[in-house]
């Protein structure tokens, strides 16, 4: 079977599944910051969700595979959400010192006993990061493929998401006074649902400004001709 069409056949169980939100067009700041915080944090949410990125951004960002209507289905449906939650968990390792990894590996949610006996703090964060249950082999193969094509270019293109993150996690750690225990830990965690929120909103708006659908959607490539390749 032909890439593209496996990949044709991972973007329709995608969106048959239902597993994305409808789009939302408003971004929201969060609460509790100093003024100066909050204001580039608004600002720069601002300025994720009205950037534009054409069809030939799309096409980096999946490294050149897909083209045109592909690149805008697998980009839409999933790699603007995902690539940009999994930056926002590795900026929230990074504040808590501990080292990266593969954070999209699936596994099961953890028992109280699995956190109990964790030996060491970064070993229960380990265990409580948040992770999506509906990620299946499909949604791996997809991350395993594309992240890092993908994470380079909005690093690239909208560096704000990083910084956004990083801000954001920067302030809240000062609050635990260099305390990083179990309940700082799920404190943190916390704070990472309400930040990666708040991108999110950002990003939806940004897969769907207007002006950016005249910019050389072509037509969707999946087709019969396709299917006759493999």
């Amino acid at each position: 079977m032909s890439t593209k069409l496996l990949i044709c056949l991972f973007i329709s169980a995608l969106l048959n599944a239902g597993a994305f939100a409808s789009p939302i067009s408003t971004t929201a700041t969060p609460e509790g910051f100093d003024s100066e915080t909050a204001i580039f944090i608004n600002e720069t949410l601002t300025k994720i969700s009205n950037t534009c990125v054409t069809t030939r951004d799309r096409e980096e960002m999946t490294g050149n595979i897909l083209k045109n209507r592909m690149a805008w289905l697998l980009t839409d449906t999933f790699l603007f959400r995902e690539v940009s939650e999994i930056i926002g968990k590795s900026e929230l390792r990074s504040a808590l010192g501990f080292s990266p990894t593969v954070p999209w590996t699936r596994r099961e949610e953890p028992s109280d006993e699995e956190l109990e006996a964790a030996p060491t703090i970064e070993a229960y964060y380990n265990l409580r990061e948040p992770f999506r249950f509906f990620l299946t082999l499909e949604h791996t193969f997809l991350l395993d493929t594309y992240f890092n094509t993908a994470a380079a270019f909005l690093d690239k293109r909208v560096p704000g998401i990083r910084l956004v993150y990083r801000k954001y996690f920067e302030e809240k750690l000062g609050s635990l006074h260099g305390k990083i225990n179990r309940a700082g830990v799920d404190f943190m965690i916390k704070q990472f649902t309400v930040i990666n929120q708040s991108v999110y909103l950002a990003i939806v708006h940004l897969n769907h400004l207007a002006a950016c659908y005249k910019l050389g959607i072509e037509e969707n490539p999946c087709t019969d001709r396709d299917r006759d390749n493999f």
